[in-house]
């Protein structure tokens, strides 16, 4: 007999979620935040891509510890409390309730990974998108000119 976990958490009067993910240029240097499943890829010289931001999946090492930890589980299919498919989100309040526990460490955070690189020149575009679809594309020359 298989033993099925269900998600007993109390519902929250607000069920929307959603990813978000940001790109600043100041000066030469690229900063991104990301919470979720949107990504940011940097497009340097000669089409090579560098990733700026990853996934947030519930079945990764990191996110499924916290999850854990916070009193919840990833089942089989790698879904949160068996419903949502990524650990990451602004909203989705029913996930970020756990008493004493801080907003970073809840089930779902909004807790973004933030990375920044030094751009060059011969830097293209970056392209920031989400669920699958570019949102946005942006050649670096058209925004910012490139200290020379």
């Amino acid at each position: 007999m298989a033993f099925i976990q269900v998600c007993n958490l109390p519902d929250h009067p607000i069920h929307a979620g959603c990813t978000a993910v940001c790109a600043v240029i100041v000066g030469g240097t690229l900063t991104v935040a990301n919470a979720g499943d949107s990504r940011v890829v940097l497009c340097r010289q000669h089409g090579v891509t560098e990733a700026m931001s990853f996934d947030h999946k519930p079945m990764s090492e990191i996110e499924m510890k916290r999850i854990t930890e916070a009193g919840g589980f990833v089942n089989q299919f790698g879904r949160v409390n068996g419903n949502l498919n990524l650990s990451r989100s602004i909203g989705d309040l029913k996930y970020k309730k756990v008493p004493n526990i801080a907003p970073a460490d809840q089930m779902i955070t909004a807790q973004p990974d933030i990375k920044s690189v030094t751009l060059n020149e011969k830097d293209e575009f970056i392209i920031l998108a989400c669920d699958v679809s570019v949102c946005l594309s942006f050649p670096f020359h058209s925004i910012v000119p490139m200290e020379t």
